[in-house]
């Protein structure tokens, strides 16, 4: 059996940036420093799995640094919490720390979690992940595309126009594979809700039939 102090749930701190994680744990009181990259994450994730302890990692939205972080966490079955940065600047100034001049650390931030309680956002199916990560990069090649196109415009040499070309084709290459992944997975979701919507229709049938017959009269 577990004890009142396993079963307590712990918030872990997260200071997030491009390159790095800083990372505080209140239950050993533990500070260290990860690369911001999936290897070093997954390891991370792997760790707190280890515990065995109830945990919510906490962090401040970032404009997307923390989106590894957060899909590793989803894939490795642990809790996250994405918190608005002004709530967390309000916060710190409450205990005294002058976010003007002081760096937001992940102490504050598990602090934050413990006393605000934030809540943990659901978690996506594998499924959804790749959809994102394919969206997500679907619009990074747009924007490449359209900047190669502006150099394009803007260069005089042929040469070098046709590097740029070469690297257009690439793109463009490589957008159309991702489209057509994405429309396969449209295809697949949209075959998924027409199966359950044909089960849901028969299981409403025979539910319908099942009350008709029971609502019958016994006839003596």
């Amino acid at each position: 059996m577990m004890s009142s102090a396993q079963n307590a749930l712990i918030f872990v701190g997260v200071d997030v940036s491009k390159d790095s994680l800083d990372i505080f744990r209140p239950d050993s009181n533990e500070v260290s420093k990860i690369e911001n990259s999936e290897t070093a994450i997954q390891e991370f994730c792997l760790k707190l799995q280890k515990k065995k302890r109830n945990v919510i990692v906490v962090m401040e939205a970032t404009g997307g640094y923390e989106t590894l972080l957060v899909n590793q966490l989803a894939k490795h079955d642990v809790q996250a919490a994405v918190a608005n940065p002004r709530q967390v600047r309000d916060f710190a100034r409450g205990l005294g720390i002058d976010a003007k001049t002081d760096a937001m650390d992940a102490r504050v931030i598990a602090r934050f979690g413990e006393v605000v309680k934030p809540q943990p956002m659901a978690m996506k199916s594998g499924h959804e992940q790749k959809h994102g990560a394919l969206v997500a990069r679907r619009t990074q090649l747009l924007e490449l595309i359209n900047q190669e196109n502006n150099r394009l415009k803007q260069s005089w040499d042929d040469d070098a126009k046709q590097s740029i070309r070469e690297v257009l084709e690439v793109l463009k290459k490589q957008l159309a594979n991702i489209d057509s992944r994405l429309a396969k997975m449209l295809q697949a979701d949209t075959q998924n809700k027409r199966k359950l919507i044909t089960l849901l229709n028969f299981l409403v049938k025979t539910d319908a039939v099942w009350i008709n017959k029971e609502s019958v009269p016994a006839q003596h």
